[in-house]
């Protein structure tokens, strides 16, 4: 096995995403958003994330070439809110609101549990509700930020959840 690229040793990441150029992203909470091309190995991106920022899911929209952000900011609300990540040519991170659906702090706990569909345009997640031995699942539209579907699931049921179309 070799090694194609570096992470941060005492940091964890939350999440990846494999994206377009053929680029490995990560994030470090609260930190830095990495990128390590897997044909080189090189770290092709590493960019401190905003202060008020926080990435909580990261994925690609491989229909419409970019990454999508699920992210909490101070300056925002008091929520999570679905975004765009744009890295620009000047080496920052630029986070576009898709929508104005939020995610309240007081009643879900994120889960970490997240696909996105490009060809059906949304991103699925499943969160927990706080003081509740249930879960919600809820999709969003990629493109407008409004929620598509959102139904409850007993704890007990998690495991045995199944989608099909």
């Amino acid at each position: 096995m070799k090694t194609i690229g570096t992470y941060p040793y005492g940091s964890y990441s939350l999440v990846m995403a494999y994206a377009s150029k053929r680029r490995l992203y990560y994030n470090v909470i609260e930190s830095t958003l990495y990128a390590v091309n897997v044909d080189t190995g090189n770290l092709d991106v590493n960019i401190q994330i905003p202060n008020d920022y926080v990435i909580y899911a990261l994925d690609y929209d491989s229909i419409n070439d970019r990454l999508i952000a699920l992210v909490y900011s101070s300056s925002i609300t008091n929520g999570w809110v679905l975004t765009q990540l744009i890295i620009t040519a000047e080496k920052e991170i630029q986070f576009n609101r898709i929508g104005k659906t939020v995610i309240p702090f007081e009643k879900y706990l994120w889960t970490t549990t997240y696909t996105i569909n490009s060809n059906e345009h949304s991103w699925m997640t499943i969160w927990s509700v706080k003081n509740s031995n249930t879960s919600i699942f809820i999709s969003f539209n990629i493109d407008n930020g409004e929620i598509i579907e959102k139904w409850e699931i007993s704890s007990k049921d998690l495991g045995n959840l199944v989608c099909f179309n």
